[in-house]
């Protein structure tokens, strides 16, 4: 695997690369750029300089950027996440998350919040075929079998190489235990190694 350092910002896209964009850097380019974080939660800096950077040099090259249907289902959980942790950071008393989901005008802020991210990753990314059956879970399982990574990122690396993609954007320092041709990170952990 080669692992490229997002923090030297010397890395230029061409217009032949394909990126797949990991979950976390469509979280910090769609939903955190314009939030305002009152929790432990809200993510470093660098996250929200190279990361946003870094995809704004892929589309001014006019290189191909991915992202799969999954990545819905996991942006949502993390954008429902952060904002239920905001909202119970200003709380006297405690809810769970499911007295939160019946709060009306908390879920639709929500629900804005998820529909502009997915609306803002449509608009810049191309969605790869999902195609969800046995041959993809066994995939899938020999992923999480021989690395260190979780079910979303097993099914990730999955579908970048059914589509033949080796270029991947990840702050995650899971990924670097993937079989994956290149890496794209700012990961301090990552790139120590």
């Amino acid at each position: 695997m080669q692992i490229f350092d997002l923090t030297k910002r010397n890395i230029r896209p061409d217009a032949k690369d394909k990126y797949f964009l990991d979950t976390n850097i469509w979280y910090w380019c769609t939903y955190c750029g314009s939030k305002v974080f009152s929790t432990i939660k809200q993510p470093a800096p660098y996250q929200l300089s190279y990361y946003p950077a870094f995809v704004e040099r892929i589309q001014d090259e006019g290189a191909k950027i991915y992202h799969c249907p999954l990545t819905y289902t996991e942006l949502a959980n993390i954008i429902e996440n952060a904002e239920y942790e905001e909202y119970l950071s200003k709380q006297s008393s405690k809810i769970s998350k499911k007295e939160y989901r019946k709060i009306n005008n908390e879920r639709e802020k929500v629900v804005k919040e998820i529909d502009t991210a997915w609306r803002t990753i449509n608009s810049m990314s191309e969605c790869l075929e999902l195609k969800l059956d046995n041959e993809t879970i066994k995939a899938t399982h020999n992923f999480l079998s021989s690395s260190q990574l979780d079910a979303y990122d097993a099914i990730f690396i999955h579908f970048m190489k059914s589509h033949d993609l080796k270029m991947l954007v990840s702050d995650d320092h899971d990924l670097a235990s993937a079989e994956i041709e290149q890496l794209f990170t700012a990961n301090r952990s990552v790139l120590k190694k």
